[in-house]
């Protein structure tokens, strides 16, 4: 089973697993936080450990049966500022980074709310490897030393690409129940090739944008955005 081709039963129970999920965040009492807060703090009555079918699928995704940073095999830690998987070791290195540059979050340990969850399944370590690689920051680049790997995380580049992540998973939110990774991209292209025979407002800019730092098919487009970090 593979990211693209996850069978109907699994996204039937992902897509429920993810609404229980924003339904205990809109329970009266408990904070409905944005994904800025989702991302660097925790609540811990709108919070729930990983779901299981959406872990199921989160392993399926390119590149997440291997840490990030290192590819040691089984990670079991997650960076939700990027969207991807890592080891123990690597863990900590980015939490010496601090929250606002890589906000972790244990797959075992740890509870996890809507967005968060989004973000994972939304991301993916295939996807920041090629981001990386567009910008020669990837692990074909002699990214051994620790030193140069926290380099890559603190770039122009690296801003953009959570930040356009984090805008990614706002827009899925508000879209409804949850369809996966293609569909949802399919739906963003749709808006972005109708959006390009009207006027142009602030709102298709911005989508244009989410767009093009989260899409596998366009993600090429960030280059000349960041190409001076």
């Amino acid at each position: 089973m593979t990211g693209v081709t996850m069978c109907s039963r699994i996204m039937t129970k992902v897509a429920s697993e993810l609404e229980e999920l924003r339904d205990a965040e809109n329970v009266p009492g408990t904070e409905n936080s944005s994904l800025n807060s989702s991302n660097h703090s925790h609540n811990s009555e709108s919070s729930h450990e990983f779901p299981h079918a959406c872990l199921v699928m989160l392993y399926s995704l390119p590149g997440n049966n291997h840490c990030f940073d290192c590819k040691s095999p089984g990670p079991r830690w997650a960076s939700v500022t990027y969207g991807v998987l890592l080891c123990t070791e690597c863990c900590g290195r980015h939490r010496s980074y601090g929250v606002q540059t890589s906000f972790m979050r244990s797959i075992d340990m740890d509870d996890w709310n809507h967005k968060q969850v989004l973000s994972m399944l939304e991301g993916g370590n295939e996807q920041l490897h090629g981001f990386f690689e567009r910008h020669q920051m990837g692990n074909n680049y002699d990214f051994s030393s620790s030193s140069i790997t926290s380099t890559r995380y603190r770039t122009k580049a690296a801003l953009y690409y959570s930040s356009h992540l984090k805008m990614h998973v706002e827009a899925v939110a508000l879209s409804g129940a949850y369809k996966g990774r293609e569909a949802q991209r399919r739906k963003q292209q749709q808006q972005q090739h109708h959006s390009k025979q009207q006027p142009v407002h602030h709102c298709g800019r911005q989508q244009a944008k989410i767009i093009a730092a989260t899409s596998s098919t366009n993600m090429h487009r960030e280059h000349q955005c960041v190409r001076q970090s």
